[in-house]
């Protein structure tokens, strides 16, 4: 395959570096910490491999213990980035904890100005970077400005993953989320107003303690009103030494996956719909893998909405390259089929 490897920078601690492995295939940790962990050097720089199969490079801009915030000056970053041109990656993708509060603490440290967007605009620039995308956001980030910001970037991959965790209030309140339904909701309209056919994906959670029948019905209401390109759905389940562990009215397991079968369903069915938009029209999909599927061999590879391409294999090595072609039909439940059209 292709030059593909997930990249987390600026971890502080043994913790936060712990915390990084769980996502990352290369850790670059500050002096000290890596041969704690038994990392072995990489760039020059202490790291440890974790083993997880990669997709794409991604640049962990804010992978610190929770009560950090921020991240790497830009100038890391933008070094960082132009070394692994060199090394023929094409996509970057931002992503870590509080991405969305990114230059928090280096704006504190009177050190910089720089926050998100200044970060993205900075890369956008950057000769060789073909795309650009973010991992999850806050949905408070999406402001007029900040989409229209993101617009006008060059290489930006509409695709965005909001966290949202439920569609009513009352549930959200419980989670201690600062944000309302409504907030949410026009972050989403405000994106699909900037974009066309943006794809937006989010994070579910049924049964969390106190969710009865009425709030659950809200939530499921409010998904399919917004209408997601995917939702991962994920039952609630107990952490020692959490709040939610000891609240009441825990959830019994059977309504839990009573619930989560019915989002998954609508996640089944939205998913298809948005993917659908695509038929006969022509898309750019980066080419990662080779996979062999009903006895023949197709190339796989993603959009810039993330929506997963399947190309037939005509002998040649398309690992790492990007490939425009019509979308023809639907291929599987997973994804697309596309004739090529151009290399």
């Amino acid at each position: 395959g292709g030059p593909f490897a997930n990249i987390a920078h600026g971890c502080n601690s043994v913790r936060a570096t712990k915390t990084a492995l769980k996502l990352a295939d290369y850790v670059i940790t500050e002096a000290g910490f890596g041969a704690e962990l038994g990392a072995e050097k990489f760039f020059d720089i202490k790291c440890r491999k974790a083993g997880l199969k990669p997709d794409a490079v991604v640049l962990v801009a804010t992978i610190k213990a929770l009560k950090y915030h921020g991240g790497v000056p830009k100038e890391d970053i933008l070094e960082e980035i132009k070394g692994l041109l060199q090394a023929g990656y094409q996509e970057f993708v931002l992503t870590g904890i509080h991405i969305s509060s990114y230059g928090v603490d280096l704006k504190k440290a009177g050190t910089s100005e720089d926050d998100l967007l200044s970060l993205m605009q900075a890369i956008d620039k950057i000769a060789g970077v073909k795309r650009l995308r973010l991992g999850s956001l806050e949905p408070r980030i999406i402001t007029e400005e900040f989409a229209k910001g993101i617009s006008a970037l060059e290489h930006i991959c509409p695709h965005f993953h909001l966290s949202l965790q439920s569609g009513c209030e009352e549930t959200l309140k419980r989670m201690n989320r600062h944000y309302t339904p409504e907030q949410f909701y026009a972050g989403v309209e405000l994106l699909r107003k900037t974009f066309e056919h943006p794809a937006i994906t989010t994070d579910v959670i049924v049964g969390f303690p106190g969710e009865t029948a009425e709030e659950f019905e809200t939530t499921r209401a409010f998904l399919e009103k917004v209408k997601f390109y995917e939702m991962h759905v994920f039952k609630y389940s107990k952490r020692k030494g959490t709040r939610a562990a000891v609240m009441e009215n825990q959830i019994p397991e059977p309504v839990k996956t009573q619930r989560s079968n019915v989002l998954i369903a609508m996640d089944e069915k939205d998913t298809a719909i948005f993917r659908e938009y695509y038929l006969g029209k022509e898309a750019e999909v980066l080419l990662e893998e080779k996979k062999e599927i009903g006895g023949q061999e197709y190339w796989i590879g993603h959009t810039k909405e993330y929506v997963k391409v399947a190309l037939l294999d005509d002998g040649q090595d398309y690992a790492n390259y990007l490939v425009k072609g019509i979308i023809t039909q639907t291929f599987n439940k997973e994804m697309l089929l596309m004739e090529q059209s151009d290399i």
